[in-house]
């Protein structure tokens, strides 16, 4: 085995083990769909209650925390897409070294 072809294929699996990475916190960020959309439906119930004349102040508390928790999930989930950019280079790479090991043919 030529030490370019080792190279190549150490590169190969440096990159891949960075896309696998990605993919997994990309991919993780999917499962907590549900729960922003149960958040979601819990700050409208809390928002109708604080609104109501004869309201309950801590409510409010709830609210805000409801609130806070599907802001962060938010905010996983856009990080989670900011990742899109990195695993599209990887992939070009992955592309690329396999074209260069012949694996293309």
């Amino acid at each position: 085995m030529s030490a370019v072809i080792r190279e190549h294929e150490q590169e190969y699996l440096a990159k891949s083990s960075q896309l696998e990475s990605l993919l997994q916190k990309k991919t993780a960020v999917y499962a907590v769909e549900a729960e922003m959309r149960e958040l979601h439906k819990r700050l409208v119930e809390l928002g109708r209650a604080i609104l109501a004349p004869d309201a309950n102040p801590s409510g409010e508390q709830d609210y805000l925390k409801a609130s806070a928790a599907l802001q962060e999930l938010l905010r996983q989930r856009e990080a989670a897409w900011s990742l899109v950019p990195e695993i599209e280079k990887l992939h070009g790479d992955l592309v690329a070294l396999g074209d260069k090991l012949g694996w293309m043919k």
